[in-house]
């Protein structure tokens, strides 16, 4: 196979994974007001480790553009791109369990960078920061899992063409564990999100109601009031004129 063969599949693969990638993004999981779980990393750690961590990283970036729309503001896509660096790197070197390099990203620089950004940048109070720096973590540890899941699957197809990896029966005890820790811990989580958001819509659709019946109420108090002033104004003002024809009236009798 010629170079310009392979450049031109490498090229499709980076353009189908960051595109599967931004998909993962756009169809996020809302869980509270501005909190959404995304998963375009899943596909990020597997292009780190099917296409290398060139590709990986262009990968993040691509779906990282999304969050600027999600979220209004560059930080999150800043954290999501340094983890593929940063694994992406450290797995080239070491080979060792994608899982492991990632929970050590976001310990010892994603979150520090988050209570940076979001503290510091955003202006969030600290209670924020952390809640959103331990949701990014969750996140980025959970699709790094289920890339890692994934990937161990795909390596007992002995027909796929991937990289040669070491699979052990640690590796799939400890990323199953992992996995469904994960998953019975998220079930919860979700579910409490998703009723907080219930309950708050209904707060806030019941608030918005009283203050628009009040405002209903005032303008109609107003309204009255005011049909009442023209109406008095008009009174006052036939009768005033009704007292300049009677004056005129008298003045024309008095002068005749």
């Amino acid at each position: 196979m010629s170079r310009l063969s392979v450049f031109n599949s490498k090229f499709t693969h980076v353009i189908l994974f960051s595109l599967l990638a931004y998909a993962g993004n756009y169809f996020s999981l809302p869980l509270f007001f501005g909190v959404d779980f995304i998963f375009g990393s899943i596909v990020v750690m597997l292009a780190i480790v099917v296409l290398g961590v060139g590709s990986g990283i262009i990968v993040a970036l691509v779906a990282g553009l999304y969050t600027l729309n999600l979220w209004g503001h560059p930080y999150a896509m800043i954290g999501f791109t340094f983890e593929a660096i940063v694994v992406g790197l450290l797995y080239q070197k070491y080979k060792y369990n994608i899982v492991i390099l990632d929970y050590f990203y976001w310990i010892f620089i994603g979150v520090p960078l988050a209570l940076y950004f979001y503290s510091q940048q955003l202006g969030l109070n600290f209670d924020t920061a952390i809640f959103i720096a331990l949701k990014q973590t969750l996140n980025g540890v959970f699709n790094t899992l289920l890339a890692a899941s994934l990937l161990l699957l795909l390596y007992l197809k002995s027909n796929l063409n991937l990289p040669k990896q070491k699979i052990t029966l640690q590796s799939l005890i400890f990323n199953t564990f992992l996995l469904t820790i994960f998953t019975t811990a998220a079930i919860p989580v979700i579910y409490d999100g998703y009723s907080q958001r219930e309950k708050k819509e209904k707060e806030l659709y019941a608030t918005l109601e009283r203050e628009s019946q009040y405002l209903q109420n005032y303008l109609q108090m107003v309204n009255t009031k005011d049909l009442q002033s023209l109406q008095f104004n008009s009174i006052i003002q036939i009768e005033d004129k009704n007292s300049t024809l009677f004056t005129n009236k008298n003045k024309y009798f008095d002068d005749n």
